[in-house]
């Protein structure tokens, strides 16, 4: 550290904050599309294949970007590629708000989609350096809550900014947001970017999946983010349709299950984080949570709908938990086990199969159900996804593949 003013700006609860906040504001930005999709539709004409689409823009574009991009954060350091990630999405969410729903608005989302895939990873990059071992879980835990905070926010601001003063409002919040993220963090970069090397050569492309493919740790605990990814978006696309169709539950019901499960995932990523860090066991944790949502999802497959409401309370809820508060865990883990000369390369390449679960995870649960007709071959699907994650880290448990024990170079 250069000064005392560089060590209040390193420390890694200051870090988690500023991160945190830079989080969920651009969880507000990816969700916004969704949040708007009646009002996209009657004042752009865009259909809801073509808004459907523009979400899936996004997550390609992630993968993409996360995968290239994030491995210069050793030249340049990660707090210069945040500015630079947060302009790149402030300009997308311009070219949105003028847009017509042509070019420009796919063009935007593209660009934010471009930022958002390179931010992600970053931010961890950024925490793991700067946070102690021993609080890594809980830490990471906790920046991931912002997701379904951002989620809950977009929900109810968008709407009503659009109703005040139209959908552009959002898009411009969102560009007026970033922009400010990327001037505040002028105060943050010189600190956090001591490490950077100018004279490090760029790996090429793809250098994250090579690294993680030679390691078989990293390789497991990628084989579980991927699996987990998909359980869990696949079981947040059919929660409701199941709850009303099959359940015969009231669409008003639905929705606060599906909250519930949103809310319990939030609770979950704290709890789950504390006791990873606090018995070291980041592995154990992470198994834990994948046989419990593939359990609760393969009872909540069979269960009719004249069970006790309070038996689809205990279901919901441990599918929330178990199923969405894996994100923290896994990240700490990637970071730890990775060599500190590579971080950016191995979360970008790490990132990259996380999106790819985003993708794929309700894609594959569309054609099941396509096939099927049956929501049960989905949840089943969702949980049998789960128990593959946990399967993945079990061999990992013996060998302390946890955060108190990083590589050295």
């Amino acid at each position: 550290m250069n000064s005392a003013r560089d060590d209040w700006r390193t420390h890694h609860l200051v870090v988690l904050v500023v991160l945190s906040v830079l989080h969920i504001a651009v969880i507000v930005g990816l969700f916004t599309v969704p949040a708007l999709a009646v009002s996209l539709k009657q004042e752009l004409g865009l259909s809801s294949e073509a808004i459907g689409y523009s979400s899936s823009l996004i997550f390609v574009m992630c993968g993409l970007t996360s995968i290239v991009f994030v491995g210069t954060t050793a030249k340049f350091g990660g707090g210069k590629v945040l500015q630079a990630s947060l302009v790149v999405m402030s300009v997308g969410g311009l070219l949105v708000a003028i847009s017509d729903g042509g070019i420009l608005f796919f063009a935007g989302l593209g660009l934010f989609g471009l930022g958002y895939g390179v931010m992600m990873p970053v931010t961890s990059v950024v925490l793991a350096q700067f946070t102690p071992a021993s609080r890594k879980n809980f830490s990471f835990s906790t920046k991931q809550s912002g997701t379904p905070i951002g989620a809950a926010i977009a929900g109810i601001a968008c709407p009503f900014l659009t109703a005040a003063w139209g959908w552009e409002a959002s898009f411009l919040l969102i560009a007026g947001t970033c922009a400010l993220g990327a001037l505040g963090l002028l105060y943050f970069a010189k600190a956090w970017d001591v490490t950077a090397d100018s004279k490090r050569n760029i790996q090429s492309p793809g250098a994250g999946i090579r690294i993680i493919a030679a390691d078989p740790t990293l390789r497991r605990l990628v084989a579980t983010g991927l699996f987990f990814s998909m359980s869990q978006l696949a079981s947040t696309s059919f929660l409701v349709l199941y709850m009303v169709e099959d359940l015969q539950r009231a669409p008003a019901t639905a929705g606060f299950y599906f909250s519930l499960a949103y809310a319990s995932g939030f609770a979950g990523r704290f709890v789950s984080g504390w006791v990873a860090d606090r018995y070291n066991d980041t592995i154990g944790v992470l198994i834990f949570n994948g046989v419990l949502a593939a359990v609760a999802a393969g009872v909540l497959a069979m269960v009719s709908p004249g069970v006790p409401e309070a038996i689809v309370v205990i279901l919901v809820v441990a599918s929330g938990v178990s199923g969405f508060s894996w994100n923290g865990l896994y990240h700490a883990a990637v970071a730890s086990n990775a060599k500190p000369d590579q971080l950016g390369e191995v979360i970008g390449g790490s990132y990259g199969f996380v999106f790819l679960g985003s993708l794929a995870g309700p894609g594959i649960s569309a054609l099941l159900y396509g096939f099927s007709g049956s929501y049960v071959v989905v949840f089943m699907y969702v949980g049998l996804m789960a128990l593959f994650g946990a399967i993945s880290v079990m061999p990992l448990r013996n060998r302390k593949a946890n955060v108190a024990a990083p590589k050295n170079t």
